[in-house]
């Protein structure tokens, strides 16, 4: 029997089939259908619908498919910017967000991958206050962040698409993606968050500071917090992540406020930030050293928004650095450790980086929080036994992992003189 006729066009059996754009054309398609999607198209306005759209679709494509090679990485980068200055509008906007970042054109190496997340500042740049006012930063590009943090595309899973974090290939990826992110978050508010005199919208009018933090730095803050909460569907490893970008990214968000009493809605909004973080300590032990860090930021910058919980706050510190078994030395064999370490290492356990935040929490907390409170000496003197016992060098819990280590040894020295210099003056360590 012969086999049927092979339809002209069509593609041969074992070749790779097309690559189709987000508008569903091939590239590879004749010009006849082409033509005739076309003209439906900008009948429609869609973009696209032109043959000058179609040709920005396929140089954007090509520009993607040169991000997974080192060798025609920096091509594909300018091959994408040259496609962003010719699109003006939201129209433009949502079309390339959709092809930009689609899962098809997701690169497959942590290279590329970084170069697109990069993209995203300069989209924003490009697109101004459009970001903000049709809501792409809080329904797009914000989510778009957090899901990078779950997977990543690579060329050993099947059909190309994604696998998990926790996947052997990706862990490079992973640990690269959660430092863009950082940057690519704190390009985004300094390009949002400009000068009034900078800051005006199309009629002229500039956004006044209230609105622009809460639609910024707030938004960026409540995404970051978003997945602790325990109906979100993450996973730990996520979680984890943005805790680091968001303990990173907290200096730069509360220096972009007013002054305090200035705009009631941010100090509002600083409180119920810092309760949030002060909830979580107790559902999100495994976050424990990111969000102390985050509440010492807060307890320097904007120590009013602390005011509630400035008790609650030492007493936490200062149990970890008392009652928390601290980690065991590394010289440790493997049954002193476990008794020293009081079990599996990272499980529940004091180490370096948590004792260095309680101190820097406590140190604050003398220094700036007691100030705003209505009854400074009585605070004062309720918790100076307290931090005494957690600082002093008959503390051997802390004292093990202050050995060797310059900077904790610094905090513990910064956080004792300061409580002498408030008032609590217990005797020299």
């Amino acid at each position: 029997m012969a086999p049927p006729p092979v339809r002209e066009g069509a593609p041969q059996p074992g070749s790779r089939p097309m690559r189709r754009s987000s508008s569903g054309c091939g590239v590879g398609s004749n010009a006849a259908a082409t033509a005739r999607g076309s003209a439906s198209k900008a009948a429609r306005g869609i973009p696209g619908g032109g043959i000058k759209m179609r040709l920005r679709e396929r140089q954007l494509l090509e520009g993607l498919d040169k991000l997974d090679n080192k060798h025609t990485l920096e091509q594909g980068v300018d091959q994408v910017r040259e496609v962003l200055a010719g699109l003006a509008g939201q129209t433009d906007l949502f079309w390339l967000l959709r092809v930009l970042f689609s899962e098809r054109s997701l690169p497959c190496n942590p290279w590329g991958r970084r170069e697109q997340l990069m993209l995203l500042p300069v989209v924003v740049c490009h697109f101004g206050r459009r970001i903000v006012t049709e809501s792409v930063l809080k329904e797009r590009l914000l989510p778009l962040l957090i899901a990078s943090f779950a997977c990543v595309r690579t060329s050993s899973a099947p059909d190309g698409g994604a696998i998990a974090s926790g996947d052997g290939a990706s862990q490079q990826a992973q640990a690269l993606t959660v430092e863009v992110v950082g940057r690519v978050l704190g390009d985004i508010i300094e390009k949002l968050m400009v000068d009034d005199e900078e800051r005006e919208d199309e009629q002229g009018d500039r956004a006044p500071l209230e609105g622009r933090f809460m639609e910024v730095c707030a938004a960026v803050c409540d995404t970051l917090l978003q997945p602790l909460q325990g109906s979100t569907g993450w996973d730990v490893a996520v979680r984890r992540k943005c805790v680091l970008v968001l303990a990173a990214l907290v200096p730069l968000v509360l220096g972009k406020t007013p002054h305090r009493g200035q705009e009631p809605a941010v100090d509002a909004y600083l409180e119920g930030l810092a309760a949030r973080l002060m909830q979580a300590l107790a559902f999100a032990p495994w976050a424990r050293a990111g969000l102390l860090q985050c509440l010492a930021h807060m307890a320097a910058l904007r120590p009013d928004a602390l005011q509630a919980h400035a008790a609650r706050l030492t007493e936490v510190c200062a149990a970890h650095l008392v009652d928390t078994p601290s980690a065991a030395p590394a010289y440790a064999a493997a049954d002193e450790a476990r008794e020293v370490g009081g079990g599996a290492r990272g499980a529940g356990e004091l180490t370096r980086e948590l004792a260095l935040m309680c101190c820097l929490c406590v140190r604050h907390l003398a220094e700036d929080v007691a100030r705003e409170l209505p009854d400074e000496i009585g605070f004062l003197a309720t918790y100076r036994e307290v931090v005494q016992a957690g600082l002093s060098r008959d503390n051997l819990n802390l004292q093990r992992l202050v050995r060797s280590n310059e900077l904790l040894r610094q905090a513990v020295a910064r956080a004792w003189q300061a409580w002498q210099r408030s008032g609590a003056s217990p005797a020299a360590a």
